[in-house]
C-alpha cells in the first residue's frame, strides 16, 4: 500500500479531495498507485459486510469491481441497481456535486451529456492510517474528461484480510 506524510487533507462535500496544493502529494501519489483488482475489492465486500455500519461500503466494493470488470458502460447500469437514488439523480449527483446550479445565468449553454463514467478504488496510507479512495472520471460527449477523488473510508491492512479465513461468506452480498 502506497504510504505519505501529510499535514491534514482537504475535503469538500461527500469526502472529496479537494484539488488545492495541500492535497499536492497525496493527489500525486494517488496518481502513481494502481486500483485494486476485482479480486481485491470483493475480499474488502467480505471483510466490511460482517457489520451493518460498514456493510454499504462493502456491498459499494463488489459492485464498483464486477461493474468495473464488465466495463465502462456496464457502471452507469450499476447506479441503477443502487436502488437508493433513480439513475438520473444519482447520475447528476455523481458529476454535479458541489456545482452552484443555483447561480447559472438562464442564457448559459447546458454542459456537455456524460457518455461515459469509470470508477477505481485504490489503498493508501497517509499519516499512518490506511484509506480506500475512490476515483470517480467522467467523460463527456466532447471527450472532456473530469476525474474527482473521494474518502470512502479507513482501509484494513493485508495482515487485517488474512482473518476472513475464519469469517463465512454470507449469501446475500
Amino acid at each position: 500500500m502506497a504510504s505519505i506524510q501529510q499535514d491534514g487533507i482537504v475535503l469538500g462535500p461527500g469526502n472529496e479531495i479537494r484539488p488545492v496544493p495541500q492535497n499536492d502529494p497525496l493527489l500525486q501519489e494517488l496518481y502513481r498507485t494502481h486500483p485494486l483488482q476485482v479480486d481485491q475489492l470483493l475480499k474488502l465486500a467480505r471483510f466490511y459486510e460482517v457489520y451493518p455500519g460498514v456493510a454499504p461500503l462493502g456491498k459499494h466494493s463488489a459492485l464498483v469491481g464486477l461493474a468495473t470488470q464488465a466495463g465502462p458502460q456496464a457502471v452507469r447500469q450499476a447506479f441503477t441497481d443502487y436502488g437508493f437514488l433513480d439513475l438520473d439523480e444519482a447520475w447528476e449527483y455523481a458529476v454535479g456535486l458541489g456545482h452552484d446550479y443555483a447561480n447559472d445565468d438562464p442564457g448559459d449553454k447546458p454542459a456537455a451529456a456524460i457518455v461515459s463514467i469509470k470508477i477505481s478504488i485504490r489503498q493508501m496510507v497517509v499519516n499512518g492510517i490506511g484509506l480506500l479512495i475512490e476515483t470517480f472520471v467522467s467523460i463527456d460527449e466532447n471527450s472532456v474528461e473530469s476525474v474527482r477523488h473521494f474518502i470512502l473510508g479507513v482501509a484494513p491492512t493485508q495482515a487485517d484480510l488474512e482473518v476472513l479465513k475464519e469469517v463465512p461468506l454470507r449469501d446475500n452480498l
